[in-house]
Parts: structure tokens; C-alpha cells; sequence
């Protein structure tokens, strides 16, 4: 069976978890963690994902959301808060800054 392109590979994989999943539609990354076991849902429409890049992450801390713009990925961190990488090398990312928010990040959101 030929693989169907996925178009809108965030909706693609929320409908399909268990996957935890982060989609960095603006730079044509994705970041998944979790079994990638396909269950029937996915086997239906199987997708076809390639290692480009990563970074490591926190010692402390599990990506739970991302906002890209520019060339900046701004990563909620979980208990390590708001990290930013730059991704615009996507073979290289690299944790410019970051901010303890004092709490776990779950969630981000870029405007302007």
C-alpha cells in the first residue's frame, strides 16, 4: 500500500494517540516520543517519519508543547519551563535560552 501524504500531520497524529507529539509545522519538524506501535487507526493512513535533528531536552523536563516562529522553537518544558531553540538548522538544534516558570509549562503560544 502507497503512503498517503498527511497534510496536517498535528490533527493526523492527535486523533491517533497514544503518541505524544509535537508538530513544528513552520520548519517541517515533527518531535514524537512514546511507543510507535501503529494502532488501527494509523495503520489505515501509514506515515512515513524521518530523523532530521534533535535536541536533547532537560535533565528535568518533557516537552508538552511547541510554538514556532522564525527560527525559534518555544518548547513548554514541563517542570523545566520555557526553553527556546533555534531551528534553523534543523539537522542542529540548539537551545539558545530558556525561563524557569516556577511551575510545569504545559502549554505555549507565540503572537506577532
Amino acid at each position: 500500500m502507497k503512503a498517503k501524504r498527511i497534510e496536517n500531520a498535528r490533527e493526523f497524529l492527535k486523533r491517533n494517540r497514544p503518541l505524544r507529539w509535537t508538530v513544528l509545522l513552520g520548519v517541517g519538524l515533527a518531535a514524537l516520543s512514546g511507543t510507535l506501535l501503529p494502532t488501527s487507526a494509523q495503520a489505515a493512513v501509514p506515515v512515513s517519519l524521518t530523523l532530521k535533528g534533535q535536541w536533547p531536552g532537560s535533565a528535568t523536563g518533557r516537552a508538552y508543547d511547541v510554538a514556532v516562529q522564525g527560527q525559534y522553537a518555544y518548547v513548554a518544558d514541563g517542570d523545566a519551563g520555557l526553553q527556546v531553540i533555534d531551528v534553523s538548522n534543523p539537522v542542529n538544534p540548539v537551545r539558545v535560552g530558556g525561563v524557569d516558570t516556577s511551575g510545569s509549562a504545559i502549554g505555549v503560544a507565540v503572537a506577532g
